[in-house]
């Protein structure tokens, strides 16, 4: 080991070959930053003297059989240390916990040893706090206790006490909390590091408990990723400390929260479900604006005002479905927004859809149950999408062949007329529904084009005439076919009348199931009747005839005397 006395040694590196024995001591030299002596039999104790290598900033001595403990002050030796990996060994005691003094360790693996659990004390919550948050960090924790963090644990004593009793989470009790990552501690679930990281609760349908306002801690977890509270009676209004919150989701649905939506601008904050309160007042664009939010659910609130406080570029799920919105949709917040999913059904909205929205490369857009009006225009590019659903609004003007790019299309209940467009290009409707509007003309032939089709419904479009192509038979997933209230007439064919009858719901008139397997279609009822008759008439032949042959003899009787 002469070569470790060389002044500007810095790396070694010996994986993966076949030494065998213990290392010698390396620690004379000064310089070395790296030791790397991976995969090797080395068969010895944990070679101690690197506590002497201050310079330390790599050490790689997994899968090298080595034995022993790690020495408890290894941290406090080595403060330039940045990776640390002794995995697969046969290594024993305590995991030193002194790493946590080691401020640029990046990597920890500890894996695949015999090291005993960790305390219940502060220095395991330290280290565990400490380990959560770098880039890599292994250990074996199966079978270990997993005590919940003191910060974490006072979390969930302060809601015990703050929460009303008759409506406490089951198995909810102060006593068991800082054991709340291995008992049965309902809606609790611990990371690896024994960090309360979600908190889920849904109120039971029995539950008896009264309004209360929200636990004014709810929100002070440090570690939490999740928070999802639904059903319970909570009233009163958000308190501006979910500002505060840690976690990326957040959920209080299904409750009785009533005012404003307040600020959300903190900096971890992406997914928000406000939905089924009695809310009233939205978040002003100011409020949203420097927040990361992503996904923002407002529906089934009492929300009214126009939708100036929508971030611009920065939802990608947006739901303020049955509110009392108004006004227009702007033009600004569909303009190079990443939208998935846009719901602004069951709203008060005016004016034209832009264009814009139809650009949009979401999979659903719904805009149901408005007050729209004007065409459904379509923007430049090709973009197709899940769902689209204008219904229950007063759209007008013609219907274009791009809303064949979308799977499910629902134009219900407007004023659309002109005819139905032409299937062109590759389309991807599954369902289709022009009920009640003014459209004219017959159904186009292109509409075998639209092969995936399972649904298409004309009802009621008095405009709509003449019999119905007979080569939409060919579209072999149609099973719902309706057009009641038109003028349209089904081929009067035995090929279309086959199909018809296997199609779950037609608006033509069906041949009646026969209910009997044994009947090959003689009508034998006929049959019945026919020689019933027959045989009442050979009884009245007979009848008369007797009844003649009868006065036939009377007659000569009357001759002879």
């Amino acid at each position: 080991a002469e070569f470790a006395n060389l002044a500007n040694l810095t790396f070694i590196i010996l994986y993966n070959n076949n030494i065998g024995g213990p290392l010698p001591d390396l620690s004379a030299g000064p310089n070395i930053s790296q030791l790397n002596v991976r995969g090797n039999p080395l068969k010895s104790d944990f070679p101690s003297w690197i506590l002497n290598m201050p310079h330390l900033m790599y050490v790689d001595l997994s899968y090298s059989e080595l034995t022993g403990t790690i020495p408890q002050n290894i941290g406090d030796a080595m403060p330039y240390l940045q990776e640390f990996s002794v995995a697969g060994n046969e290594l024993t005691g305590e995991i030193p916990t002194s790493f946590v003094n080691d401020p640029l360790l990046r990597t920890l693996e500890l894996q695949n040893n015999s090291f005993s659990c960790l305390p219940d004390q502060p220095s395991s919550s330290n280290f565990l706090n400490f380990c959560s948050k770098m880039m890599t960090c292994n250990f074996d924790s199966a079978g270990c206790p997993r005590y919940l963090s003191p910060v974490d644990t006072q979390y969930l004593v302060d809601l015990i006490d703050q929460w009303s009793p008759n409506c406490l989470p089951t198995n909810w009790t102060t006593t068991d909390a800082v054991q709340a990552c291995d008992v049965p501690f309902e809606g609790v679930t611990c990371n690896h590091f024994s960090q309360l990281s979600s908190l889920v609760l849904v109120a039971p349908k029995n539950a008896s408990c009264a309004p209360a306002p929200i636990p004014s801690s709810l929100f002070d977890a440090p570690y939490l990723e999740t928070l999802s509270i639904s059903g319970y009676p909570f009233s009163g209004s958000i308190p501006s400390s979910i500002t505060t919150t840690k976690a990326f989701k957040v959920v209080l649905s299904n409750m009785l929260l009533s005012g404003s939506v307040p600020p959300i601008n903190n900096n971890t904050l992406t997914d928000l479900d406000l939905s089924n309160n009695l809310l009233t007042a939205p978040p002003t664009a100011e409020s949203l604006f420097p927040s990361k939010v992503t996904a923002l659910n407002l529906a089934f609130n009492q929300l009214s005002g126009d939708l100036s406080f929508v971030p611009l570029n920065q939802l990608f799920i947006f739901n303020i479905s049955s509110n009392g919105f108004s006004g227009e949709i702007p033009e600004k917040i569909l303009k190079n927004s990443p939208y998935n999913f846009l719901d602004l059904s069951f709203n008060q909205l005016t004016g034209s859809i832009p264009s814009l929205i139809t650009s949009l490369q979401a999979s659903t857009i719904l805009l149901n149950n408005n007050q729209l009006t004007g065409p459904l225009v379509f923007g430049n590019n090709n973009a197709f999408g899940y769902i689209l659903d204008v219904s229950n609004n007063q759209l007008s003007g013609n219907l274009s062949s791009m809303i064949y790019k979308f799977d499910n299309f629902n134009a219900d209940n407007n004023q659309f007329n002109g005819t139905i467009p032409d299937v062109v290009g590759n389309s991807n409707p599954t369902f289709l529904s022009f009920r009640n509007n003014s459209l004219t003309g017959n159904v186009p032939s292109t509409i075998i084009n639209a092969t995936p089709l399972m649904t298409f419904q004309l009802d009621d479009n008095s405009g709509l005439e003449g019999v119905i192509p007979e080569d939409i038979e060919s579209l072999a997933f149609l099973d719902v076919f309706t057009f009641t209230g038109t003028k349209l007439t089904c081929p009067n064919t035995d090929t279309w009348n086959k199909w018809a009858d296997t199609v779950s719901e037609i608006s033509c008139q069906k041949t009646p199931p026969n209910d009997n397997p044994d009947d090959d279609g003689t009508n034998w009822a006929l049959w019945g009747s026919l020689i019933g008759v027959l045989i009442l008439a050979v009884v009245v032949a007979l009848a008369v005839g007797g009844f003649m042959l009868y006065r036939k003899k009377q007659r000569e009787n009357y001759q002879v005397v």
